[in-house]
């Protein structure tokens, strides 16, 4: 019976160590977790969160097709989408934050200001995602238009690596719609659902290709436009401003100078000789 005892103590024993170990194990966890998120890189974030507002959620409005919850797209699961939703772009370099009601001169200023002041604002839950993790899927080094060396990019492509990456692609794509069953024949689906799969395919999962990895779904967007447009006009102008100064210089010194006077010669006059 005292054996018996004894035993029973031990186990109880090791099964409050267990208990302990998965607690603290879990803590460290949930610490790593959050600290990933709130060093989640803001401008790649950024990258992969327009085009999903670009590309991916219209789709399921015009579908009219529900986004699941589990879905790491899905609007509120950002780390940063307090913030975002609450910077205001008023003009062109003109951004204003709604917590506080200071403007800044570019978005890296208030992004610097939302961490400094407002970073209490960030989204810290367990099904919080930090979109950046999901650039492989987005291309974000060819959506932000980073300066890289294509030409080796395009020679040293693996088609392979590719094609796990757009199957993994297409089955996060597959979560975010909310299906009852997913068929193991996609010619089961509706004709909304096929559409949904389609258009998710053809703007994102498409690209994942070393034939289409390098090109840009929107290579003329009107900001792009814009921003050449602002640029050209700009040079110009900074040109015939160049070009008046110069000559303004020129004819200024012109006038500076001291006139120029001829040097007379004497006459020389052979007077006739006394004889």
């Amino acid at each position: 019976m005292m054996k018996l005892n004894c035993w029973n103590l031990h186990s109880i024993f090791n099964i409050t160590q267990c208990i302990y170990l998965l607690l603290i194990l879990s803590i460290i966890e949930s610490v790593s977790e959050i600290d990933n998120l709130i060093n989640c890189s803001r401008s790649l974030s950024r990258v992969v969160r327009n085009a999903i507002i670009n590309d991916l959620l219209p789709q399921f409005t015009h579908t009219n097709i529900e986004i699941t919850s589990t879905c790491p797209f899905k609007p509120g699961s950002d780390v940063y989408y307090n913030q975002e939703l609450n910077k205001r772009e008023e003009e062109s370099n003109r951004w204003h934050c709604d917590l506080c009601g200071k403007t800044f001169f570019t978005d890296y200023y208030i992004d610097k200001h939302m961490i400094n002041k407002h970073n209490e604002s960030l989204i810290l839950q367990s099904d919080t995602v930090c979109l950046a993790d999901y650039c492989k899927y987005y291309r974000c080094e060819v959506l932000s238009q980073s300066l890289r060396d294509i030409y080796w990019e395009e020679i040293l492509c693996d088609e392979v690596e590719l094609e796990i990456l757009y199957e993994e692609c297409m089955n996060l794509m597959k979560s975010c719609i909310r299906v009852d069953e997913w068929p193991s024949n996609t010619d089961e689906l509706n004709e909304l659902e096929l559409d949904l799969i389609h258009h998710l395919n053809s703007s994102i999962c498409s690209y994942l290709h070393c034939s289409r990895y390098q090109l840009d779904p929107h290579p003329n967007t009107p900001r792009t436009i814009v921003f050449y447009y602002t640029v050209g006009g700009t040079c110009v102008v900074l040109f015939i401003l160049f070009y008046y100064a110069v000559l303004f210089m020129y004819y200024l010194d012109m006038n500076r100078l001291p006139p120029v006077r001829e040097s007379v010669k004497p006459l020389d006059i052979n007077l006739p000789r006394a004889r």
